[in-house]
């Protein structure tokens, strides 16, 4: 439960960084997804082979098969932010700024507008 809250955690903030369109937040995910994978997978076999709980250590299993499909959604999205890289960080917030500035500024300017 522990690994699920922490690696949750942690996509949450790789999850925003990729929505920033932050460069290297492709390579984060991967590195968090990956390691869901390995603590996952491990928790399984030792679930399965040192404590004999088939049941949990199926539900391991298939969270780490979850988890490695989150790995390869991840290592895609690193290869378009390799081959497609952002502007630069920040310019849709600038733009949008700057548009909602000049529309105060209008409407200040003429307010029967």
């Amino acid at each position: 439960m522990a690994a699920s809250l922490v690696g949750g955690i942690a996509l949450l903030a790789v999850g925003a960084g990729l929505q920033a369109e932050r460069p290297a937040s492709g390579r984060h995910a991967m590195i968090v997804t990956g390691a869901m994978t390995a603590t996952y997978l491990c928790i399984a076999g030792v679930l399965l082979f040192k404590s004999g709980a088939p049941i949990a250590a199926a539900t391991a299993g298939i969270l780490g098969v979850l988890s490695l499909l989150l790995f390869m959604l991840a290592g895609h999205s690193a290869a378009v932010l390799r081959a497609h890289p952002p502007r630069d960080n920040g310019t849709l917030a600038r733009d949008l700024d700057r548009e909602l500035t000049d529309r105060r500024t209008r409407v200040l300017d003429d307010p029967d507008a």
